[in-house]
């Protein structure tokens, strides 16, 4: 995966083609495992280029059915082949609203982080009470 990440950057490619080009296939090596793996759903090379070229108005969309193929073949997420599709989160107002909560609460996580830390530290440096005990019988 990393790899195909690098391919993506150093190239400018998208993440279905890195992940194809990462394993050495042309589109037709490609269409030629998909057709060995599924034979009642052959494709060609230029399905894959189509596929590969999406959003491009040149290319099509592929299907959740073709994704979780590709998925398959390239061992990967479906997540993972879409990753260059713009990530439109943040206009919905409820994931806005669940990002300020974790802005909230990221601090109040490390307040009691720090609280238990100087609490363990405390513990660490105070005698046990039997060691004060002990300490009391040899004074007397």
């Amino acid at each position: 995966m990393e790899i195909a990440e690098v391919f993506t950057h150093r190239y400018h490619v998208n993440m279905r083609t890195a992940l194809r080009l990462v394993r050495g296939w042309s589109q037709r090596d490609a269409a030629d495992r998909w057709n060995e793996r599924w034979p009642a759903d052959p494709k060609t090379f230029k399905n894959f280029s189509y596929w590969e070229l999406w959003p491009a108005e040149t290319g099509h969309a592929p299907s959740l059915e073709v994704l979780g193929r590709l998925a398959e073949l390239y061992e990967c997420r479906v997540a993972d082949l879409v990753n260059d599709i713009g990530d439109h989160r943040p206009a919905d107002s409820a994931f806005r609203q669940h990002q300020q909560l974790a802005a909230l609460e990221k601090p109040d996580a490390e307040h009691a982080r720090r609280q238990r830390a100087a609490a363990s530290h405390r513990q660490a440096a105070s005698p046990s009470p039997r060691s004060r005990e002990s300490a009391r019988t040899r004074r007397t």
